[in-house]
């Protein structure tokens, strides 16, 4: 074997993934999000290539073309190179293991990180003991907005906080 991809995920039928991040959960909802801010590592052409925790591996997502009428991305799955010896594959060139999803899942959990959604640590607004909290004040909490600022305002700094991209601002908007 001089190469070895692996891509698969828990895509559900198109008709049920009419939702912005055109997926739907069937297992943990935290490992799904935690996944996409872990570290990543994988060969490619005999080089190692280290993904940092932390987000950027929503941005190395890429097309996945191999099911003709599906729209698919995927993106490498925590350290694949483990698996070179269990697989007995320890001369391939290429080793990766990697997620799907539906195109435009990277990109929305993309936006989620850079707002802060994505991680591990708790967020005191959110704690069962605070008072119910609105999706726009989360978001003040996490730009580092006073509630009361103006709507315009408060838009702005999400758009700019998440890339100036307009879907990750539909995304949102969900």
């Amino acid at each position: 074997v001089e190469s070895y991809s692996s891509f698969c995920g828990g895509l559900p039928a198109p008709e049920c993934s009419d939702n912005p991040l055109r997926y739907r959960f069937s297992w943990s909802p935290q490992g799904v999000l935690l996944n996409t801010v872990s570290p990543a590592m994988y060969l490619k052409d005999h080089q190692v290539v280290q993904i940092p925790a932390g987000g950027t591996l929503m941005e190395s997502a890429s097309p996945m073309d191999f099911l003709p009428g599906f729209n698919l991305e995927g993106f490498p799955n925590r350290d694949s190179t483990k698996y070179a010896e269990p697989y007995g594959i320890q001369d391939a060139h290429t080793l990766v293991r990697g997620t799907l999803r539906f195109k435009g899942f990277t990109n929305a959990m993309s936006g989620f990180v850079k707002l802060g959604l994505i991680n591990s640590e708790p967020t005191s607004a959110l704690q069962t003991c605070s008072s119910r909290v609105s999706w726009r004040e989360l978001l003040c909490t996490q730009v580092g907005l006073s509630t009361s600022t103006s709507q315009e305002a408060f838009e702005d700094a999400v758009y700019h906080r998440i890339g100036r991209s307009d879907f990750r601002m539909d995304t949102l908007r969900g």
